[in-house]
């Protein structure tokens, strides 16, 4: 189902290149709490700026990514849905075998 989801945001995303936007179905983040790391996944719609900066001396493009929140652009078309948006699940460290799911 997570491979579906992605599917349909990568296509959404080439039909909205050249825009400057970038619409995301997964963030990863990660925070210690009581000592221990903890592996965020979220699950939604993350809208993001992407900012051209140049290119580095080796002809790389710099680019800049800044975090819009959840909220779509005017100026786009309608996204995909995402099912599973809401859902957070997190892993702990020293517990490579279980992924939890975050109660709000």
């Amino acid at each position: 189902m997570i491979e579906e989801i992605k599917d349909a945001f990568k296509e959404y995303n080439r039909s909205i290149s050249g825009s400057g936007y970038y619409l995301k179905p997964i963030h990863y983040a990660s925070k210690s709490i009581e000592g221990k790391k903890r592996k965020y996944i979220y699950l939604g719609r993350y809208w993001w700026k992407v900012l051209y900066l140049g290119r580095d001396e080796r002809g790389k493009a710099k680019i800049r990514w800044v975090y819009l929140g959840k909220n779509r652009p005017s100026n786009l078309p309608e996204p995909p849905t995402n099912p599973l948006e809401g859902v957070v699940f997190y892993s702990i460290e020293g517990d490579s075998e279980n992924y939890y799911i975050e109660e709000k």
